[in-house]
C-alpha cells in the first residue's frame, strides 16, 4: 500500500510517500541520487522525491509523476489506484504568490474564498465534537 502527500511550489514539488512495498523499496534503492529512503519500524519506509514542478516537455503534473516514478509506472500506463491509500496535496504556490504580493486580484480572493471554507469546515467540527462530548459526558462520568 501506498500513502502519498505532494507539496507542489513554484519551483519545486516535493512529494513524501509511505509504504510497505518491498518491491517498489528494491527497485528505488537502486537510484539513491533521485530517492531518499528512511526505513521504519514495521516493514515501512518513508520516500521522499523532488521534482521540478513545471516540466511541460517530460509530464504534465509532478505530483502524478512522483506517483508514477515511485510505483515504476510508465506515462502511457495507468496508474494502479487500488494500490493507493490515501494522496494528500497542498500548495505554496497561492501563498507564495500573497506573501510576495504577485498574481492577480482574482487568486487573492480565490485563496481567500478557500481559506474561508475551511475555517468554516473547522469550526463545525469542532463544534460538533464539543456537543458529543457534552453530551455523552455524564455516561462516561457515570462509571
Amino acid at each position: 500500500m501506498l500513502k502519498v502527500f505532494a507539496d507542489r511550489g513554484g519551483t519545486f514539488t516535493d512529494i513524501v510517500a509511505v509504504t510497505n512495498n518491498q518491491t517498489i523499496i528494491d527497485r528505488l534503492l537502486r537510484h539513491p541520487e533521485r530517492f531518499l529512503i528512511v526505513s521504519l519500524p514495521n516493514q515501512q519506509w518513508i520516500i521522499v522525491y523532488k521534482l521540478v514542478s513545471e516540466n511541460p516537455e517530460q509530464y504534465q503534473d509532478a505530483a502524478i509523476q512522483g506517483i508514477r516514478d515511485i510505483m515504476g509506472i510508465s506515462s502511457n500506463e495507468p496508474i494502479p489506484t487500488e494500490a493507493i491509500e490515501v494522496v494528500k496535496m497542498g500548495t505554496t504556490v497561492a501563498t507564495n504568490a500573497l506573501l510576495e504580493r504577485k498574481g492577480d486580484i482574482a487568486s487573492f480572493f480565490s485563496l481567500l474564498k478557500v481559506l474561508k471554507m475551511h475555517y468554516e469546515l473547522a469550526t463545525k467540527t469542532v463544534l460538533t465534537s464539543l456537543l458529543v462530548i457534552s453530551f455523552y459526558q455524564p455516561c462516561f462520568m457515570s462509571r
